[in-house]
């Protein structure tokens, strides 16, 4: 091997390290970008719940047609929920990529994206219908599935492993 050689080794072992330095210094900028944006979109995300609660009860069942019909016309009111469905829609894709740890996100975010689901699944079908794009907000779908099925083996689980009431009662 010849000087020239061994330098041009040495010069390309450099670039790449540097390279590698400037990845990781940049990847630790993006996470804190993240994570102050994350904070802001949760304070965004909790004025879209007030507005949204200044014109609907907080209940675990589905909207009425009546609340839905009140969605439809007052624009306030839909552009607070459009951003709460698009934030959980968001994440659903995050979630259905594997770019979420699957644990963490069911502790954190399955009772949120249930009731969400739940709740306003007559306004998702109606936007869906309106649009004629029945894949519209389908991610929020996906993963309301996927973490029932989670849900559905806890409880599963929970009931294997608790005596049953006639077996509580003979101990």
């Amino acid at each position: 091997m010849t000087i020239i050689g061994i330098g041009l080794q040495v010069v390309a072992v450099f670039l790449l390290l540097i390279i590698v330095i400037q990845l990781f210094t940049m990847n630790k900028q993006q996470r804190i970008v993240f994570s102050s944006s994350n904070r802001f979109r949760e304070n965004q995300l909790d004025q879209h719940y007030k507005t949204i609660q200044k014109y609907l009860k907080t209940e675990e069942t589905e909207i009425t047609d009546q609340e839905l019909q009140l969605i439809n016309t007052n624009e306030e009111l839909r552009y607070a929920l459009n951003m709460v469905l698009n934030y959980f829609e968001e994440l659903s894709s995050a979630y259905n990529m594997g770019l979420l740890d699957k644990k963490y996100a069911y502790i954190s975010f399955s009772e949120p994206i249930f009731y969400a689901y739940t709740r306003y699944k007559k306004r998702i079908d109606y936007v869906r219908m309106e649009a004629k794009d029945i894949s519209l907000l389908n991610q929020l779908e996906k993963t309301y599935r996927s973490m029932k099925k989670i849900k559905a083996k806890e409880i599963s689980r929970q009931r294997k492993k608790s005596p049953s009431p006639s077996m509580a009662q003979a101990i």
